[in-house]
């Protein structure tokens, strides 16, 4: 799927290229791990190459253990005051 020149996944097309459910790719949302686009007016979530390469980072780094409703130890770690109190993300660091 292209959308000016930039590949973009439904929900349930980027959790098949990942190898996850989109309950997960949810929960990593929630967790602020991921911010997928949204396309203007509507609320589908829309990912890019990029995004699934950082999702796949995150499902590695996690071992797909980030419990629903739960702390996430990966939120923690990306938002140490040796990071800069940033959080990275596919988009570099905000």
């Amino acid at each position: 799927m292209e959308e000016q020149g930039r590949a973009v996944y439904t929900i349930a097309l980027a959790a098949q290229q990942v190898g996850l459910s989109a309950r997960t790719l949810r929960i990593y949302e929630q967790e602020g791990l991921i911010r997928p686009a949204r396309k203007a007016g509507r609320e589908q979530r829309l990912y890019s190459e990029q995004d699934l390469t950082w999702i796949r980072c995150i499902s590695l780094l996690a071992g797909e253990a980030l419990p629903p409703g739960g702390g996430c130890p990966l939120r923690a770690l990306l938002e140490h005051p040796g990071h800069g109190g940033a959080r990275a993300g596919p988009r570099g660091l905000s």
